[in-house]
């Protein structure tokens, strides 16, 4: 009877998750660099709000998700010497744990529920710019 109840409990936990959520995150620490470094930066999602600020090279903390299998979208604003600006997108992708992983261990719920809403169906990239020498 023991051996039934923790198979049963093993098993509703490997069915009731995702597969990016056990293995992968929600969040991501995104490595903002320059060259030169020592560029300011700030950090706003698709509404515009400003969620990270910092001087390169810096590592900020950013959720992937923003919804029911949405993934939210972050711009880096560098400002090197108060002059002209630089934009550049964080780069957002399906994370390998969520489209493999899936497939072989979180099933239909993984796919569907646990890791669409939680944000770890998806994966951030670090983010690096070039600043001309004219602009520097």
């Amino acid at each position: 009877m023991k051996r039934l109840l923790i198979t049963t409990f093993i098993i509703s936990i490997l069915i009731s998750s995702g597969c990016a959520s056990i293995v992968s995150d929600s969040k991501y620490d995104v490595g903002i660099k320059s060259t030169p470094d020592g560029v300011p930066f700030e950090v706003t999602n698709k509404a515009g709000v400003v969620v990270a600020k910092g001087i390169t090279p810096d590592s900020v903390t950013l959720k992937a998700g923003c919804g029911y299998f949405k993934g939210q979208n972050y711009v880096v604003k560098f400002n090197p010497n108060n002059s002209e600006v630089f934009y550049k997108d964080v780069e957002r992708k399906l994370d390998p744990w969520y489209t493999f992983g899936n497939f072989f261990i979180g099933g239909a719920i993984g796919y569907l529920v646990v890791d669409p809403i939680t944000g770890a169906m998806w994966k951030l990239d670090n983010v690096t710019v070039l600043i001309p020498e004219s602009k520097q």
